[in-house]
């Protein structure tokens, strides 16, 4: 996960729970954002394995899914950076579930790489990501 190749940090997206807690998965509230496509592709997976869920939160803001999941709400969907870097201690991703491996990559225009201040940013960038 802290891996840096060719300036691109990669992470995955799985199956959170708050730390020291057993869910049910069957009784648990499953919270997630319905619109990223990785959730999506998560939501499959766990049909196709007959994990089946019944109740559902969902919101387009991944750090109140992370609250809500660290608070013991439910089982979150979240990007490991995103779990990692909000709730390192009460956050602990479902074993045996499955995730879906990502990368953040960083874009700017070719035509600004000679301006002092993007080599700084990338590299702050990279300095905070690999604390991770």
């Amino acid at each position: 996960m802290k891996d840096f190749k060719e300036g691109k940090f990669t992470f995955f997206v799985t199956f959170w729970q708050a730390a020291g807690k057993n869910v049910d998965m069957s009784e648990a509230i499953f919270i997630f954002d319905p619109n990223l496509i990785q959730t999506q592709w998560l939501l499959k997976r766990i049909h196709k394995q007959g994990i089946k869920y019944q109740r559902v939160l969902t919101s387009n803001n991944l750090e109140v899914i992370a609250n809500l999941t660290a608070n013991g709400t439910g089982i979150g969907i979240i990007p490991t950076c995103v779990a990692l870097s909000a709730y390192p201690h009460q956050l602990s991703p479902i074993p045996k579930m499955p995730h879906y491996d990502d990368e953040i990559c960083l874009a700017y225009r070719h035509e600004n790489r000679n301006i002092k201040a993007v080599p700084t940013i990338i590299n702050a960038i990279k300095i905070r990501f690999s604390q991770k």
